[in-house]
């Protein structure tokens, strides 16, 4: 890694610069999620990725694509497999099914309904539109990015989970497997 600055290099000298003992958590979680990776191949079991990623670290978004904890995970898998970083959904996707991850095809999208959203410090006009016509809509992750605020129409934002409801102040709900509803 280190000879040719390739799989993770950058992100993991960025990340040591920024906090070392943070750093030194997030490789050692790394590796052991790496040598985990391996019991799986031997077995043949497949994992949901929100599993894997708790089983792990406490955490079921912790290697979701596009955090840095699942950028190293995927570095790893492909140093392990000697192939190049996935350079799309499709290809990452493939590489951890390859690895007996599953990752989950509707956790990067949060429904919401009765909520405004601010982009860029704007109120976007077509979230708007949904809380003007009452109705529901589908919000990507890439969507939510550049988010700045989160304004329900009423006083309360309930957040539905996988399993369970929850009660919570707006700016706590923007998860990504949430589905959001104001009333």
């Amino acid at each position: 890694m280190f000879f040719q600055k390739k799989y993770g290099y950058q992100t993991v000298i960025r990340e040591y610069g920024r906090d070392r003992e943070k750093t030194e958590k997030l490789l050692k979680t790394v590796g052991k999620a790496l040598l985990l990776l391996e019991d799986i191949r031997e077995t043949e079991e497949e994992y949901p990725l929100a599993v894997f990623s708790a089983e792990i670290s406490g955490n079921p978004h912790y290697f979701d694509q596009g955090t840095t904890a699942g950028q190293l995970l995927v570095h790893g898998m492909c140093y392990a497999a000697q192939t190049d970083y996935p350079e799309n959904a499709h290809q990452w996707r493939e590489l951890l099914l390859s690895g007996g991850i599953v990752p989950d095809n509707i956790s990067s999208i949060v429904h919401i309904y009765g909520l405004r959203l601010q982009v860029r410090g704007e109120w976007h006009p077509a979230y708007d539109a949904f809380c003007r016509r009452q109705e529901p809509c589908a919000v990507t992750m890439e969507n939510l990015q550049e988010l700045t605020a989160v304004q329900p129409t009423g006083d309360k934002v309930y957040k539905e989970g996988n399993v369970t409801m929850y009660l919570r102040p707006a700016a706590e709900c923007c998860r990504e497997t949430d589905t959001l509803f104001a009333g």
